[in-house]
């Protein structure tokens, strides 16, 4: 090392040693730390320049949103419409609420249109929010772009030696600011809409709350809500009431409203009105080329027969599952409309004997719609009730004296029929009493829930009939043939849908009679106390909604299992060209596979920790080690002929005496049909531990 390398080493050491207290009182930033930009970070005038660029395409994307959309001036007059509904809605709710003699159907149907004004409501709110937040998120955005511009001030004014004059810096708060107010005039605007749609949701609750207790007091006094008795009404009870003609129109313009609010609705019912004919139509022609061709029997169903009246049931139950809560004016419309296809469509499928009942039910049923329009004159109201009830009287009277004479009299059905009828003839008969007497709102309830009920029955029918008929006629077109599945399984197919449709039209039955009689809610209440009431025993808690659940779960597995089997074997495995045996065993691995999942999932459901079944497994792996030796064996054995193929079903196998065709591997054992008809069970570890002769191990020759 020279002289002068040794001086250079020695300055600097000596200035490190200088500078030692100093970088000793420095404090030293912690790891992770945000410095701030003044104190430790210079700025450029690029970045400056680049950060305009940036906050001027900000404002100008933020300044679309500030543009107020079409869709909130459409819902301003929504709103508008909706409060003057209210307002006319208010009339007609007070008048029924203030009114002891109002009928429950009234109460029913007013509380429809409420429900249906509070969804449209609700609909706009959530809207509203949607467009809140959006404005929030803006205005969120340019106080980010606020504080970056903040940051960059405070480092222009720590770098003395920067030559920058400011201007866009102030530019841009200048920008931010007038794009703030821009945001914040229409953000007011929402929030404004936002709260007036607020209050008229609470009007709705309260008024809805009102009926409510209107229906409650009205069900608890039906024998004390008394009339004038028949021998006592004048002429001046024939006079309609002052708010007649006022609330006619108020319902003539909420249909009207109601119409224009459902556009998309409307339109998917028409779509599914057009298909179904659609549909009808290619069946009609199919058949008929069946008959000219004589290429088989031709398809014999009442939808073909009668097109239209099918094509107006499917419109209808399409509009009352698509279009909720329609006004008192719509739901009578549809309920007139339904009229002549049931006739045409349900009483085919009655016997003759029934077709005078089902008659009678049609015609009480419109009686009953149409009487919900004449309430406003008391008096008319309650000699309508009387020709119902005593045309209901006559009806069951001949309808019992038929039954009597029946052959088959003694069945299940008949008798059920024959109980149904006489409760129909004891509430004719009250309601009959009531009319003479003035107890109109009894008559009305109990006319009203025996007519509705039983016109839903019959609807029921018909529609199940109907889905019945178009699932038949699908699955005998043409088209069908080319799923195996459906060519092989047409009656099994049939059969269950209409199994399941039948199921689905009881429950809906069961529901609907239940809420006429006002037993729906309570029933709902009981159950769902009995089912959430909690049990123990011991330290273990249950509830037997848990146990339904773990219950419906695994049945659940089971039958989804099941059918996935039933479309392997019957359709992908044919389509795939498997080897035989194959389809089988990976339907059966499957099942285990969906089950096992199946309860895994209805353990989880029903709270039970995981950790906690080591003491059950340490258990169950005592058993096995006891006494479930053989169980444990056959299903591992199972598996392994599932796995290995070396048995398969259709095989001809000979194993300890036994002779004959595997029909079946099970999880425990497999069946083996010998050649004289009888099946013997073998468990599943001697066809794997014993020596099996397979006669058709690789090929069928022989």
């Amino acid at each position: 090392m020279t002289y002068r390398t040794q001086s250079k080493l020695l300055v600097t050491l000596f200035v490190l040693a200088l500078n030692l207290p100093a970088l000793a009182q420095e404090p030293v930033p912690a790891p992770g730390a945000i410095t701030t930009p003044a104190a430790t970070q210079n700025i450029s005038l690029t970045q400056i320049a680049d950060q305009t660029l940036a906050t001027g395409k900000l404002i100008d994307q933020l300044s679309g949103i500030a543009a107020q959309p079409l869709e909130l001036e459409v819902l301003s007059d929504q709103l508008t419409n909706a409060r003057k509904q209210i307002q006319a809605l208010q009339v007609d709710s007070a008048a029924l609420t203030n009114n002891s003699h109002a009928s429950i159907d009234q109460l029913n149907g007013t509380q429809n249109q409420w429900l249906f004004i509070s969804e449209q409501l609700r609909k706009a709110q959530q809207r509203l929010k949607a467009r809140d937040a959006e404005l929030e998120n803006a205005i969120s955005q340019l106080t980010t772009e606020e504080d970056r511009w903040q940051k960059i001030k405070a480092q222009v004014s720590s770098a003395p030696g920067l030559n920058y004059n400011g201007s866009d810096i102030n530019d841009a708060f200048n920008h931010t600011s007038r794009a703030r107010k821009l945001l914040t005039t229409p953000l007011q605007e929402t929030l404004g809409m936002d709260k007036d749609c607020q209050e008229l949701i609470d009007i709705i609750d309260q008024e809805l709350l009102a009926l409510k207790s209107s229906k409650s007091y009205l069900r608890d006094n039906l024998f004390k809500n008394f009339q004038q008795p028949i021998w006592k009404i004048s002429a001046d009870d024939f006079k309609p009431q002052s708010n007649t003609e006022q609330s006619l129109e108020n319902k003539e313009k909420l249909a009207t409203f109601y119409i224009k609010q459902n556009p998309n609705r409307l339109t998917t019912v028409s779509i599914i009105v057009f298909l179904v004919g659609f549909f009808i139509w290619r069946v009609r022609v199919t058949t008929k080329r069946k008959q000219e061709e004589q290429m088989g029997i031709a398809l014999r169903l009442p939808l073909i027969d009668r097109p239209f009246s099918t094509v107006i049931i499917i419109g209808v139950a399409a509009t009352y599952a698509i279009l909720p809560n329609p006004p008192q004016l719509i739901y009578t419309g549809l309920s007139l409309l339904l009229f002549i296809p049931v006739i045409r469509l349900g009483f085919p499928r009655l016997l003759p004997i029934v077709r005078p009942l089902a008659w009678l039910v049609s015609i009480f049923f419109i009686i009953n719609s149409l009487s919900v329009h004449i309430h406003s004159v008391p008096a008319l109201l309650q000699l309508w009730l009387l020709a119902s009830a005593i045309i209901g009287l006559v009806g069951c009277i001949r309808a019992l004296m038929k039954f009597s004479a029946s052959d088959d009299r003694k069945a299940f059905v008949w008798r059920f029929l024959r109980a149904t009828v006489w409760l129909a003839l004891l509430a004719a008969l009250v309601a009959a009493i009531g009319c003479i007497t003035g107890a109109v709102t009894l008559a009305q309830f109990l006319l009203t829930s025996v007519a509705y009920s039983a016109y839903a029955g019959l609807l029921l029918v018909v529609v199940a009939g109907v889905f019945n008929d178009l699932i038949t006629a699908a699955l005998y077109m043409p088209g069908s043939n080319s799923s195996l599945l459906i060519r092989r399984n047409r009656i099994t197919i049939l059969r269950f849908i209409n199994k399941l449709t039948n199921a689905i039209c009881l429950i809906s039955w069961i529901n609907f009679a239940m809420k006429l009689v006002a037993l729906r809610d309570s029933f709902f209440d009981i159950a769902q106390q009995i089912i959430n009431k909690e049990l123990s025993v011991g330290s273990i808690s249950f509830s037997l909604g848990d146990m339904l659940s773990v219950a419906f779960t695994i049945w659940l597995s089971f039958k989804i299992s099941q059918l996935l089997r039933f479309i392997l074997v019957d359709d992908i495995a044919p389509r795939a060209k498997w080897a035989r045996g194959v389809p089988e065993a990976v339907a059966t691995i499957t099942q285990y596979c969906l089950v096992l999942t199946g309860f895994m999932i209805a353990i989880s459901m029903a709270g039970i920790d995981m950790s906690k079944l080591s003491i059950m497994v340490g258990a169950l792996g005592v058993g096995i080690g006891i006494g479930l030796q053989d169980v444990v064996n056959n299903f591992t054995s199972g598996l392994i002929l599932l796995f290995e193929q070396k048995i398969k079903q259709a095989d001809i196998i000979q194993c300890s005496g036994v002779n004959g065709k595997v029909t079946n591997i099970g999880m425990r054992c497999s069946v083996v049909r010998t050649f004289d008809g009888a099946e013997v069970i073998v468990p599943n570890g001697q066809l794997v531990s014993a020596q099996v002769i397979n006669w058709t191990h690789s090929d069928q020759e022989r």
